[in-house]
């Protein structure tokens, strides 16, 4: 439940306490609009982003919040690379053929990746989140555990504002700030989105067109390449020594083949990249092969799980 400055005052009051907690909220809001009105924030897009601000105790208690019980990758996968995931991935990536083909020639970012990352991050859109995009960022800046990255998240947010790419009602997201039908962070789309539809506006909201160009901008800024493939399921035929698991280490393809590492189905794929071996699950569960690309993945969100999913579901939606 959020809580007005106003209902911080009076229960201040109401204890015999000095507000002081209010007071620095106030006072914390007046040294943010100076910053925000030196970077060229006009200050009614601040004053009108911040009236009605209060703090969103559903958000600090998610920042907060001791992860439960994980679940291992496998339980995980199959929670998320469903038969229906795949089917409606498929008949995405037909339906904006035209809009792929031109992204894709643009940015050289094969399509089946972009849906597998729109499909795994909104559910193609459907769940962009529905948390105020400003009131989560500033509450994370006043009261979060990374105080410093979310007060910058939110001045790029009321830049965002302040560009005019979306109105006020409309910025929505989860509740950690993230945008959008590709869950961008505030300063992701202030480097990386782009206006593909012409209109004057980054829309990674509702232009299938910017939210398509952006994604794959953004995977070509931070190291996509073009040829090279995800990686491969693979099996162990002898135990690995622990050093040589993890994306930390590499060798070619070859010097895995003669310790007993082979391709789980098929050939080795035609290349001299190297390639890393994870364990998602540890040596009992399933073993992947990875190169540069899947590391791309993992800029976009640091989860093992999520970056072998994404690649799992682009090479199932490609078949």
């Amino acid at each position: 439940m959020a809580r007005p400055l106003t209902f911080l005052i009076l229960a201040f009051f109401l204890s015999g306490a000095v507000p002081a907690a209010a007071s620095s909220v106030d006072a914390w809001l007046a040294e943010l609009r100076r910053d925000a009105l030196a970077q060229g924030i006009r200050a009614d897009i601040f004053d009108a982003a911040t009236e009605d601000f209060m703090i969103d105790d559903e958000v600090i208690e998610l920042d907060n919040k001791q992860p439960e019980k994980k679940i291992d990758f496998a339980t995980y996968k199959q929670r998320v690379l469903t038969p229906e995931m795949i089917e409606q991935a498929r008949a995405e990536l037909s339906y904006h053929k035209k809009i792929f083909d031109a992204v894709e020639q643009r940015y050289n970012v094969p399509r089946e990746y972009l849906v597998a990352l729109w499909a795994i991050e909104t559910r193609f859109g459907e769940n962009m989140g529905g948390h105020a995009v400003v009131d989560s960022l500033l509450t994370l800046a006043y009261d979060g555990r990374r105080a410093d990255f979310f007060r910058a998240e939110a001045l790029k947010a009321l830049h965002i504002l302040n560009n005019g790419d979306i109105t006020l009602s409309e910025f929505v997201g989860s509740w950690a700030g993230a945008m959008g039908q590709c869950q961008f962070m505030p300063s992701t789309y202030v480097a990386y989105a782009v206006d593909a539809d012409g209109d004057g506006h980054r829309n990674i909201w509702s232009s299938y067109d910017d939210v398509f160009a952006s994604m794959a901008n953004y995977l070509t800024e931070i190291g996509w390449q073009r040829d090279l493939p995800w990686g491969l399921p693979v099996r162990v035929t002898r135990p690995v020594p622990e050093r040589m698991v993890g994306r930390e280490f590499s060798q070619p393809l070859s010097a895995w083949h003669t310790q007993g590492v082979y391709p789980l189905a098929g050939t080795w794929p035609q290349t001299s990249a190297h390639a890393s071996l994870i364990q998602p699950d540890g040596p009992e569960g399933e073993s992947f092969l990875v190169f540069g690309n899947f590391n791309v993945l993992m800029k976009w969100n640091r989860s093992t799980f999520f970056a072998t999913t994404v690649s799992l579901l682009a090479h199932e939606i490609s078949s």
